[in-house]
């Protein structure tokens, strides 16, 4: 059944990806959300392929859409596909190559499969639990190697491209990572591609801002590849919550190296706000 669930999600993504780049650099319509946020018309126009084909294929099964209103009727379900048809729509908007197509299937509030497509990069992942993660560049297969604990004076944070120093200069200084030590891209998608492909090594997300959306196909893939995905306490992330947010934040980084980095973030728990 999962296996036909992914490749049912991959020949969704294979479209949803024609449609992207079909848009990019083509001139768009877009707007602010309530949230402050950008979508545009090529978000709506994936949004709405993937909800058609989506409640065709399985109409069982529950639907939590970025650009859909949301319903508790999902809340019932114990299968859950979560979409995010652009995420990263304001890089998308300049013209850049930061931004990714995110869809993941969840069930009873666990990730079973993931997949973060960076079209203008030609970079995909995909994973199921237990099945491992494959890495794609421009449609071929590229063969991934161990992921190995990297020494914190040597780690990388995938960061957003805008540095929020107020609220992450103490946090990066006590783990030893300077602004030299980031590695910038505009969406979460790509953040995790990259700690999933070992080009950085960390994620801290000090927020309650970020969306199921975002993190659900990234968590599967991350813990596929050895990664350890929690909240900043070291806490379960759970899907098909009422409030489908990251209420306690979320933190990416090797499993060998989760307890010393917890302990290490536990210092600002009283200080930094969420």
């Amino acid at each position: 059944m999962m296996v036909e669930r992914l490749e049912f999600a991959l020949r969704v993504t294979e479209k949803a990806n024609k449609i992207l780049m079909g848009r990019w650099r083509s001139g768009l319509e877009a707007k602010l959300k309530a949230d402050n946020s950008v979508v545009t018309d090529a978000d709506l126009e994936v949004s709405a392929f993937v909800q058609d084909e989506i409640q065709r294929a399985y109409p069982n099964d529950g639907i939590l859409n970025e650009e859909v209103p949301d319903t508790r009727e999902r809340l019932e379900k114990i299968g859950l596909w979560i979409v995010d048809p652009l995420d990263g729509s304001r890089r998308f908007q300049l013209g850049e190559v930061d931004f990714c197509f995110l869809l993941s299937y969840v069930e009873n509030g666990v990730p079973r499969l993931g997949i973060i497509s960076e079209p203008a990069t030609g970079r995909m992942m995909y994973a199921a639990g237990g099945q491992g993660a494959h890495y794609f560049r421009y449609g071929l297969e590229i063969k991934l190697r161990e992921l190995r604990p990297v020494p914190r004076n040597k780690m990388k944070a995938g960061h957003p491209p805008y540095y929020n120093r107020r609220k992450y200069d103490q946090i990066y200084d006590s783990l030893g990572i300077g602004i030299e030590g980031f590695k910038r891209s505009g969406c979460m998608g790509s953040r995790m591609l990259d700690v999933a492909t070992g080009e950085a090594h960390l994620i801290v997300g000090w927020t309650k801002t970020l969306g199921e959306w975002d993190v659900a196909a990234g968590h599967v893939i991350c813990e596929e590849r050895g990664l350890s995905v929690t909240d900043i306490f070291g806490g379960q992330l759970r899907y098909n919550q009422p409030e489908p947010r990251t209420h306690s934040g979320i933190l990416v980084v090797h499993e060998s190296l989760k307890r010393e980095t917890l302990d290490t973030l536990a210092q600002f728990y009283g200080s930094i706000r969420i």
